[in-house]
């Protein structure tokens, strides 16, 4: 053999040596980062539980001498028997809920405090019922009109003089809500409550001087903060206008501030208090767990005439002609269900933020007097509603995070009966929402949307262990009692599959696309995977998503955010053996769907429905190319909601839903009236 060729063959066997040391290099640089992500994981989870031990032994342990919970609980406070006459002369309640009164006692007594209880749960007599009984005015910060509507239209009827101060308020009542702050008219004012937004504080000076005005005088009672979690930039609802509030405490030292809300993680509460500088506030945290609500998931009809189809057999099934609540996404699916409801039958209405104020409260009204049976809403209804015989939330899409599944479907049950809390879940909706939780002001959207995911796609474990899980409460297996659909399932097998091969498939698929970006659509019609089921295999992309193998690449345009998926910073330790991505696969037994029609159930609709349900031409836009001039739109049906409305109700009758009928509009409508 020559020199030259034992030289080359060195040469290749040095190459090949090297290439082989690169390789272990780069597998165990993943195994490293994997290693790294375990002991994150870990970390976090040791510091969720110190925050939770923490907040045990502070709610447990006395602020000041006889200072504890059971300090709260006395009834032989100097202003006990007072509340309690108010209690039941003006607010006709025989008792107190848990919390209730350790609240009232603590801002009657001039602390700090911070209340989460589920929604339903009784936040608001906590500061109506101290406001009643004190000399000055209650300040409440509020962020929804809504919510302040119902509140002030409960409280008149109470004979309680509760008031707001909004851009929505007549001038003349602003002018009078003013002077009563000044001083003026302040010996003859009954005034007790005044409701203003967090707006209106951050953007209007003379607001914070009239408070200053107030609090001079010694009239500030004290200052409550609805929806406290809003303060936070690590809740689920961030306000940025929330974080002006944080120098009431400087401004105004002696008045005590109550903060309420329903959801608030532990790590949302060490920000409120440190924000709002209330560090040693006394903390009351009702259970999350109701026992009464019944959770569960239905996988989604990929084809929206079934979904439609299910939902009324779902309704008509189970909760004929009770009290209920279809959350939707947009107000087109509010419209279009609301439409198949009353198509079937079913006395349904709609309440969206496109609907006059004047038609949202004519609808809200016939629900609560039960002459409407189930409201179609976006997330604008629902906040302070007082109706205790609610008995199912149903979710036709799923919602942005946790918090606000938990508190949606938490309108269900007051009056502590059994109540349904069902989702209906859909791969394609994942996508739908995921470009609002990326541009969410918290930052936090996405990864709120991902716990909410991993809600969905769990097939093993209780419904009720992973909301008290994401929470932080201890959970005790017995406090479901069969009470969600894991638990009561018992025919179908459940196994856990490495489904490591098929993300490979999934990560090297988008590899070879990289110039031609894929939707999880498209993803899905380029995969060929037949070891399994298209359902499964939508359920891995999402949970590949979730844990990081995956993720998703937004990008902008004048008319829509686009979503394509990319492979994530995990995505190299799926190429390692040791890899295990574990998916829920539901063996033997069907999933949970509602296709199935009720027996004996109308098929036919009624006919003064049909003939009401009507349209209005709504234009779509169309692409164009640079070089082409622009066209006009293509327009399309869309139904139009007018209510009306008769002078004597009956019943028996649909004649007083308020239904989708014909609405007379132009042809020459412009794009923007739409």
């Amino acid at each position: 053999m020559s020199t030259d060729t034992v030289g080359k063959f060195e040469q290749m066997n040095s190459h090949t040596t090297s290439n082989d040391e690169l390789i272990a290099i780069e597998l165990e640089i993943v195994e490293i980062d994997d290693q790294i992500n375990r002991l994150r994981h870990q970390r976090s989870c040791l510091i969720k539980r110190k925050q939770q031990l923490k907040v045990t032994i502070e709610q447990y342990q006395p602020r000041t001498t006889g200072d504890g919970n059971e300090h709260w609980q006395r009834t032989d406070f100097p202003w006990n028997s007072k509340i309690d006459e108010m209690r039941t002369e003006i607010f006709k309640i025989d008792s107190f809920r848990p919390w209730q009164l350790e609240t009232v006692n603590v801002t009657l007594a001039g602390h700090d405090c911070i209340l989460i209880m589920p929604t339903g749960g009784g936040k608001s007599l906590c500061y109506q019922l101290p406001a009643v009984i004190s000399d000055g005015i209650t300040i409440v910060v509020s962020p929804l009109l809504s919510l302040v509507e119902d509140q002030m239209y409960a409280l008149r009827k109470l004979n309680i003089d509760a008031r707001s101060l909004n851009t929505s308020t007549p001038r003349n009542e602003q002018t009078e809500i003013l002077q009563i702050l000044d001083g003026r008219n302040s010996s003859v004012s009954t005034l007790k409550i005044l409701y203003l937004t967090p707006e209106k504080i951050s953007k209007n000076k003379s607001i914070m001087a009239k408070l200053q005005k107030l609090y001079e005088t010694n009239r500030f009672s004290r200052l409550i903060i609805d929806e406290v979690h809003c303060v936070s930039q690590f809740g689920h609802d961030f306000r940025p206008d929330y974080k002006y509030l944080s120098i009431f405490k400087r401004q105004f030292p002696k008045v005590s501030i109550l903060g309420l809300t329903a959801t608030a993680t532990l790590k949302v509460i060490d920000d409120i208090r440190n924000i709002l500088k209330i560090p040693r506030c006394v903390l009351f945290r009702a259970p999350f767990n109701r026992k009464n609500l019944f959770y569960e998931v239905y996988h989604k009809s990929s084809v929206g005439k079934n979904t439609l189809k299910d939902l009324v057999n779902c309704i008509q099934n189970q909760f004929d002609k009770q009290s209920g609540i279809v959350y939707c996404l947009s107000q087109k699916d509010v419209e279009d269900v609301c439409f198949e409801l009353q198509q079937n039958n079913i006395k349904a209405g709609c309440y969206h933020a496109g609907l006059s104020a004047t038609a949202r409260t004519q609808i809200h009204e016939k629900w609560l007097q039960s002459k409407v049976h189930v409201i179609c809403a976006t997330i604008a209804f629902g906040m302070g509603i007082d109706k205790p015989d609610v008995r199912f939330v149903i979710h036709h899409s799923i919602s942005k995070s946790i918090e606000n599944f938990y508190q949606e479907s938490g309108r269900a049950g007051r009056d502590d009966q059994q109540s349904h809390c069902i989702l209906f879940f859909r791969f394609t909706d994942v996508f739908r929402l995921a470009p609002m939780a990326f541009a969410d002001k918290s930052g936090n959207g996405l990864q709120n949307l991902y716990s909410m995911i991993s809600y969905c796609l769990n097939e093993s474990q209780c419904r009720r262990k992973l909301i008290s899980k994401y929470f932080d409460e201890v959970w005790q297996s017995n406090d479901c009692n069969q009470m969600c659909d894991i638990c009561k399932r018992s025919s179908t097998s459940i196994t856990q599959r490495n489904c490591r091969e098929e993300a490979l498939i999934i990560i090297d698929c988008l590899n070879e696309n990289k110039k031609e970006r894929l939707t999880a659509i498209k993803l899905i019609e380029k995969l060929s995977i037949k070891t399994m089921a298209k359902l499964d295999l939508q359920r891995l992309i999402l949970q590949l998503i979730v844990e990081q193998y995956l993720k998703e690449d937004f990008h902008f345009t004048s008319y829509a955010t686009t979503c394509y998926l990319k492979p994530g910073p995990r995505a190299e330790y799926v190429k390692n053996e040791k890899c295990q991505i574990l998916l829920d696969i539901v063996e033997n037994a069907k999933r949970p769907t509602l296709t199935t029609n009720r027996k004996g159930a109308k098929q036919t609709a009624n006919k003064k429905l049909s003939t009401t349900a009507v349209t209005e031409d709504r234009p779509k836009l169309q692409m164009v190319t640079n070089t082409e001039p622009v066209a006009r739109p293509i327009r399309r049906k869309r139904r139009i909601l007018e209510y009306e409305d008769d002078e004597d109700d009956d019943d028996n009758d649909t004649k007083n839903i308020p239904i989708l009928k014909r609405a007379n509009t132009s042809s020459n409508d412009n794009m923007d009236a739409s």
